[in-house]
């Protein structure tokens, strides 16, 4: 690709100023040469449109889509790509390649960087050099190309010393003539990438200072291919990432003086805006500066800005990782805004990016998603919209030449999306709030509050931790100390978990650190606790305030945000009654049985009116999902799995059959559609795995409140038999006495703590949801 490029964007540059090329391979080699990617691919499509495509004009098709972002076509397109290779011929017509095996993998790695599936973009990478160490093929770009791919994605994937060892290897690539050839600026990001991506930014700052041909070959480039006259330039795609860098490099290595200047003029040419995922890094770190310079008005409204540009997208594609060699943390951001708005004094504020932060949380996680429940009757329209969305979505992230450097908008959501969006809000607003950032206000959660219940929300964020408290006309919120934290939580519930005998002093120390400072906020009986991070694993019921337990004076419910209170379905409000009950599933493995779990399905099934038991081999996901939906108290005893890595993947096991495999996921409730007024797990357990986030704890729960539940009860471990059996049982009979499910929960966990008083024995289970 390297001088070749150039060289043949040089030729063609000089023959738009005289001599056209009409023909296609012509064509081709222009729009390439000069980053007009989007006219190669309407030209190719084209093409396409009229005949099959053999590998010369396929790899130019390809390659447009790699530019471009299309990575709906990408992938597809390079599949086809690698039949036609094997068909023969083998050669290209953009770069002369002899053979365009190499530059299928290349292709692949960059947009797989680019969708966070770093190891399947090392595979790639490793493919190319090994392709050239077995075919003794040399191309010294896409030795270059597939270095850096895999030196980042290693470090990407956690392995630092790989991921060194690699920028290495790629900084001993020799590159002659560095001002006749694209190589050195190549080579010169290739390595700024690496180093940013190990987190080694004086080196990247070196690499790139190191390259002096860069400037000369942009002008070049512009002048040659009619750009400049044009008023136009791929400074967008192209420099722009690179300058970013540079400042971004400058920043994090003390240069506050430099990287302000450079942000500054960064920030001042319009044209930014239509690279949304620069322009949201790029005003990040120049909040970053403010703070530093004690501008912190200034700083959060550069955050603010940057939150503005986040929340246009609904994907989490990283369009521009494999051009920094980072991956940014958006909820960095919000983190930075919380932060300065407590500090600040602005509570509310602070609860509004809270919020935020968490709905945008979600809708990352279920980013890959379409396949949602949609409201009844509504199935069609709600998927011809979501449709409408990725398209348009698509759309926006196509990188096209050609960007004027005045003038130019913020790229978000296309009119196409706003309207499929606002027809999707008001069709399913739940719906809705799974794809696009949606938040309730403090003084909106305030209204929608009992007269006496308060709120108890945190947010983690890095090393901080807050706490805000909400009750009527009031909200407050204050920065809590982290140092050990999580340790002391992993400490709390392994020592629990094993009935250790001073949990009561590790109660009371977790309690000074957690609810102490915002106690006297917290007068109310009905408290409505939103956990974060490692709190989720926490259970609140067993904190103790110095004068006893939490579940003696507290009626506790969780939500995963304060927001979601607006979409829980109201129950029935009729007498416990049309219970589904699944017990010890037959899972084929004697290890897996629970006969505990049988009997407490039965002796529930046998208290509570229209029940239907389901046990052993006839409790089955399919049975389940085709019952399900006409148990208004769904209570379910069997293993559940949380999954920290995967939350979606967080799952319970039923029986397999025929039809179903038994793994009913996370992934799956949100496909379904429930009536039920409450849902109870009563076998299911969280691990403490090696990093504590508590998405795999709100997966089930919260799958489970969109499918239709207006509650939830599950535990945080697993309990002894025959406490959670009487436990269960008192549960439901309260609530037939009519008490409300939070007040029928904490009297059955108080009734089980005089036979047992171990917090183990009564202190796992907790309510999400409605409380009526």
């Amino acid at each position: 690709m390297g001088l070749r490029a150039w060289a043949a964007g040089l030729f063609l540059g000089l023959a738009l100023a005289g001599v056209a090329r009409a023909d296609l391979g012509g064509q081709q080699v222009e729009f390439a040469a000069t980053g007009r990617f989007d006219q190669l691919e309407q030209l190719m499509e084209g093409e396409a449109g009229r005949h099959p495509l053999e590998t010369p004009d396929l790899h130019a098709l390809c390659y447009a889509y790699s530019k471009t972002k299309r990575y709906d076509r990408l992938f597809s397109c390079l599949d086809r790509l690698q039949q036609a290779i094997a068909r023969g011929p083998r050669h290209t017509r953009l770069f002369g390649l002899d053979d365009a095996t190499p530059s299928v993998h290349l292709m692949r790695a960059g947009a797989l960087i680019e969708l966070g599936q770093f190891a399947r973009a090392e595979a790639e990478a490793a493919q190319v050099i090994a392709w050239m160490d077995r075919e003794g093929g040399f191309d010294k770009d896409m030795e270059i190309e597939a270095l850096a791919v895999r030196s980042i994605a290693a470090t990407l994937t956690g392995r630092r010393e790989e991921g060194e060892r690699e920028a290495q290897r790629l900084e001993k690539v020799s590159v002659a003539w560095p001002l006749a050839s694209d190589y050195a600026p190549i080579k010169a990001m290739g390595l700024a990438r690496a180093w940013s991506a190990l987190g080694r930014f004086d080196k990247a700052l070196a690499a790139i200072r190191a390259d002096k041909s860069f400037e000369f070959k942009v002008f070049l480039d512009n002048l040659v291919s009619g750009a400049a006259l044009r008023g136009e330039s791929n400074w967008v795609w192209a420099e722009l990432p690179r300058a970013f860098l540079i400042n971004h490099a400058l920043l994090e290595t003390g240069d506050w003086g430099a990287a302000r200047t450079g942000f500054d003029k960064l920030l001042a040419n319009p044209a930014i805006m239509a690279n949304g995922e620069i322009s949201w890094l790029a005003l990040y770190d120049r909040g970053r500066i403010a703070e530093h310079d004690g501008q912190a008005a200034e700083a959060l409204t550069y955050y603010r800005q940057a939150i503005e540009i986040i929340e246009r997208q609904r994907s989490t594609i990283q369009t521009e990782a494999a051009k920094i060699g980072f991956v940014a943390d958006k909820q960095a951001v919000y983190g930075r805004a919380v932060a300065l708005a407590i500090d600040a004094g602005q509570p509310a504020r602070a609860f509004e990016f809270t919020e935020r932060a968490k709905a945008r949380a979600l809708v990352d996680l279920l980013a890959a998603k379409d396949d949602f429940a949609a409201p009844s009757g509504a199935g069609s329209q709600v998927l011809s919209l979501l449709g409408e969305m990725r398209v348009a979505e698509a759309e926006s992230r196509v990188q096209a030449g050609g960007v004027r450097s005045a003038g130019a908008e913020l790229r978000g959501r296309p009119p196409k999306a706003e309207r499929a969006q606002a027809a999707l809000s008001s069709l399913s607003p739940e719906l809705a709030s799974l794809i696009l950032v949606s938040a309730l206000s403090a003084e909106d959660v305030q209204s929608r509050l009992a007269d006496d219940e308060e709120v108890l929300e945190f947010y983690a964020s890095g090393k901080s931790l807050y706490a805000m408290t909400l009750s009527r006309g009031q909200v407050t919120g204050v920065k809590l100390e982290t140092n050990g934290l999580e340790e002391q939580v992993r400490k709390f519930r392994q020592d629990i978990e094993a009935r250790a005998p001073d949990v009561e002093a590790q109660a009371k120390a977790l309690y000074d650190r957690i609810i102490r400072p915002v106690e006297a906020k917290l007068k109310a009986t009905n408290l409505l606790v939103i956990p974060h991070g490692v709190l989720h694993y926490v259970s609140f019921a067993t904190l103790h305030d110095g004068r006893d337990y939490w579940v003696a004076s507290k009626n506790l419910r969780f939500l995963p945000s304060a927001s979601v209170v607006r979409f829980l379905r109201p129950a029935s409000g009729k007498p416990v009654g049309d219970l589904l009950a699944i017990g010890n599933p037959d899972l084929k493995d004697a290890r897996f049985d629970l006969p505990s779990a049988e009997q407490e399905a039965r002796a529930i099934g046998r208290s509570v009116p229209s029940a239907t038991v389901l046990t052993r081999g006839q409790a089955t996901e399919t049975a389940f999902r085709k019952m399900v939906s006409q148990g208004r108290y769904v209570h379910i005893a069997s293993h559940g799995e949380y999954n920290p890595d995967d939350a979606l993947q967080s799952r319970l096991l039923l029986a397999a059959d025929g039809a179903n495999d038994g793994s009913l996921t996370t992934d799956e409730l949100y496909g379904l559609r429930l009536n039920a007024d409450l849902v109870t797990l009563s076998a299911c357990e969280t691990g403490l795995g090696r990093v504590l986030t508590g998405d795999d704890v709100i997966g089930l729960t919260r799958g489970f409140l969109y499918a239709g539940a207006s509650s939830v009860v599950a535990s945080l471990w697993q309990v002894d038999d025959d406490a959670t059996t009487r436990l269960m049982e008192a549960f439901y009979r309260n609530m037939e006495k009519g008490a409300s499910k939070s007040a029928a929960l904490r009297d059955a966990q108080l009734e089980v703590r005089r036979k047992w008083a171990h917090p183990f024995f009564w202190g796992a289970f907790f309510l999400t949801g409605r409380v009526t």
